[in-house]
């Protein structure tokens, strides 16, 4: 256990230092920028408000898990399970917050090293993003090992709802966030000519800090806990085999293993850097895979574990499953391929022709989802029951520093080239800025794939081992009728769920746009560029109806699984995970790649292809690409999220009610 913590502390130390050269590698007088201080404050007003809901979120569900222990007679929570769920939420919100406000300081050193050749740029940024994957993974992971040394399972669950708890109001409300500030902007354009676009609009800057929050943080915190939520599944079903000495070890060896070779691919990346980095970010991600497998297989025959062959071809299992889930993603949603590029060509004459036939990719990918899930699914268990799934889930999440890395990638290119352009830079820095944007594009169509699998094999994993924890007698006599009224609320509850996320999203959208208009009206000469805008009160209340919008399906949520434990019991709690996972599995991988098809349909012609942005067309893209946020960057994501939160809820009343 010493030597796993050795290793998960140097991936750590590693990950600071990567993330510290970007920065020093800079004049100081370029690590600020009056831009820079719009976001960072937006950023503010946005943590305060989350910072101070999830702190109440954790101290209220405490209290609430004691009553209901103590409603059901049952063997009240235990201090340690208590500061595991406070740990848990805490560990994360310290990772995601301070990562996303330190993130956006990077983008006038970028713009600053732009300004010469296009490898020094680029350098700092793509060793930075790797440093900060390294560094959030590994961070989380040896607060882990450390509580795992010293509390019970029941406690690492805990730790797991913890994680769990930020990462659902991370998603959701990052994505309404995200979702809001972006239509916002667009109405502001589309309906309000005679107001600017540019940096004195809160609307503009709001969807840059949107970035931060939505495309980056909420999208880390998400993949985070899908890999603390399949250790936790892969540690109880150990536990639920008698073999934790035996098994409960590999888990960790596979995490450690995959820090080390994710640090290997890192420097082999580096040095790929000053001869071609075409490509980079998906060669980084292919070594981190082949070397992930290498490095498993090796450590059974070099240091003789004690563990069945068939669960190292479980492990990979999963990490193929991964790799065709997510270019699957990639190959339905991809600006570069042939049927994002149908998307395009049939948006010629009106948006509707391009968003049925983008639909329709959606479908298909989600058809061959289905069909790897179930492979993976039934081929892991076959091979090491509950425990197989689980480790084929680890072999899929164990690429996440690479994906959270390519992420941020994307989200700094991103708006460098944004900041770039409002702050009228010259040709040669737009030119360095454009081609890092188009690198980051490469791996942007993978991520919600590799989201939405991860957060499926985490869900089926703890479904598995809360029914390796049932005694076999009461799993028996586990009421049928409970189980089908279960499995109908879960249906109906993810339905409900996501329905009002949608219309708390269309107020928060419409509060916003009242928000930017007032700004206009009531602070003088903010038209005239004589004055700021008050970034930080739009962010605030931008948080605000955000956090509205998930408020009353977050409440509906909670009471839902609490309810559904105390009345219907063990049966009806199973029946009810298993219908959020039916309604997950069917739809949201297919939302997600629909919404990102019309976005890589808008990509592709925004780069010159058919006609160009000058073309109707585009124009069409563009109105589509604004409805499909709905689906990509709303939708789908808190479907998935939704899977995990119930399972670990699930998994929590569990162990109050055996």
């Amino acid at each position: 256990m010493n030597w796993m913590i050795s290793i998960l502390g140097l991936s750590f130390f590693a990950g600071i230092t990567m993330v510290l050269w970007g920065f020093v590698s800079a004049p100081a007088a370029t690590r600020k920028s009056e831009f820079t201080e719009h976001v960072t404050e937006g950023i503010d007003g946005f943590s305060k408000r989350f910072k101070s809901l999830i702190l109440q979120l954790i101290i209220y569900l405490s209290a609430l898990f004691v009553g209901f222990s103590y409603l059901t007679r049952r063997q009240f929570l235990g201090w340690e399970d208590v500061l595991g769920f406070a740990l848990g939420g805490i560990t994360m919100s310290v990772f995601a917050f301070g990562v996303m406000k330190m993130v956006p300081l990077l983008v006038p050193i970028l713009m600053q090293r732009a300004k010469g050749f296009y490898s020094d740029p680029l350098s700092v940024l793509f060793i930075f993003c790797q440093g900060i994957g390294v560094l959030v993974v590994s961070g989380v992971m040896v607060v882990f090992v450390l509580l795992m040394k010293t509390v019970s399972i029941s406690s690492l669950v805990a730790f797991g709802m913890g994680v769990m708890l930020v990462a659902f109001f991370m998603r959701i409300g990052g994505g309404v966030y995200r979702v809001s500030a972006k239509i916002n902007r667009h109405m502001i354009t589309a309906n309000a000519s005679d107001l600017p676009d540019d940096y004195r609009n809160p609307a503009r800057v709001l969807n840059i800090i949107s970035g931060y929050i939505g495309d980056m943080m909420s999208f880390s915190s998400d993949i985070l806990s899908s890999y603390v939520l399949t250790l936790i599944a892969a540690l109880i079903s150990a536990a639920a085999m008698n073999q934790t000495a035996e098994l409960g070890s590999f888990p960790l060896m596979v995490i450690c293993a995959a820090m080390v070779v994710s640090l290997i691919a890192i420097g082999i990346g580096g040095i790929r850097l000053r001869y071609r980095a075409q490509n980079i970010l998906l060669e980084v991600i292919y070594l981190t895979v082949v070397g992930g497998v290498a490095a498993i297989y090796g450590m059974t025959k070099l240091i003789h574990l004690s563990v069945p062959q068939s669960i190292i071809w479980a492990y990979l299992c999963g990490v193929i499953g991964s790799v065709v889930i997510a270019y699957t993603a990639d190959y339905f949603s991809s600006h570069l391929s042939k049927p994002v590029q149908k998307v395009a060509e049939y948006s010629d004459q009106t948006p509707v022709l391009g968003m049925i036939y983008g639909f329709s990719g959606g479908l298909m990918s989600n058809g061959i989802y289905l069909l790897v899930m179930v492979l993976v699914s039934v081929i892991s268990y076959g091979l090491g029951g509950a425990y197989g799934t689980a480790i084929a889930s680890l072999g899929m999440v164990s690429v996440t520093p690479m994906f959270i890395a390519s992420k941020v990638f994307r989200s700094l290119s991103t708006d460098a080239v944004m900041v770039a352009e409002l702050q009228s830079q010259d040709t040669h820095v737009k030119t360095n800025l454009n081609r890092m944007n188009t690198l980051g594009q490469t791996t942007g169509a993978l991520g919600n794939g590799f989201s939405a699998a991860c957060a499926m094999m985490a869900t089926l994993s703890l479904f598995l081992s809360q029914m390796g924890l049932i005694p076999i007698p009461l799993l028996g006599s586990a009421s049928l009728l409970s189980g089908i009224i279960g499995f109908v609320l879960g249906l109906t509850v993810m339905v409900w769920f996501l329905a009002g996320i949608l219309r708390g999203t269309v107020v928060s959208i419409l509060e916003a746009n009242k928000e930017v208009r007032r700004q206009f009206r009531d602070i003088p000469y903010l038209i005239e560029g004589k004055a700021r805008p008050d970034v930080v009160k739009a962010a605030n209340y931008h948080a605000l109806y955000a956090l509205k919008a998930l408020t009353v399906p977050g409440v509906v949520f909670v009471l839902a699984s609490l309810g559904i434990g105390g009345l219907l019991g063990v049966g009806g709690l199973l029946g009810y995970v298993f219908g959020i996972v039916v309604v997950g599995l069917s739809q949201g991988f297919s939302w997600a790649n629909f919404g990102d098809s019309l976005a890589g349909a808008s990509l592709y012609v925004e780069n010159g292809h058919l006609g160009g942005p000058e073309s109707g067309r585009f124009q069409h893209l563009q109105t589509g690409k604004y409805y499909s946020t709905v689906f990509n960057e709303l939708l789908g994501p808190c479907s998935n999220i939704l899977l995990k939160s119930v399972a670990i809820m699930s998994l929590l009343l569990l162990f109050l009610m055996l």
